[in-house]
């Protein structure tokens, strides 16, 4: 899945945020660059947790070592980035 769209990032000037406390959609993806090319997994209704998404993407940074991914969640005006995370593997 490549996608020459990169979602928006808080801070740009469409960012819109969504004051209510709600599950909002969350999703890990694998990056190249600021392009996604792989939606590795999506969180929906009661299986948004911030702890445990967060644990998804230290725990899958960690297997593959070098690769680049990110937390996003939907907002009004699409995907907003708001963490990345990349691994490197230790050679001792």
């Amino acid at each position: 899945m490549t996608s020459s769209h990169r979602g928006i990032r808080i801070g740009d000037p469409d960012f819109v945020f969504d004051s209510q406390k709600r599950q909002i959609p969350r999703r890990i993806v694998r990056l190249n660059g600021d392009d996604v090319v792989e939606v590795i997994a999506e969180y929906t209704g009661d299986r948004v947790v911030g702890s445990v998404i967060h644990a998804d993407l230290q725990r899958l940074a960690s297997q593959r070592p070098g690769e680049t991914f990110a937390i996003e969640w939907l907002s009004n005006r699409g995907w907003v980035r708001f963490v990345t995370c990349c691994k490197t593997q230790h050679t001792d």
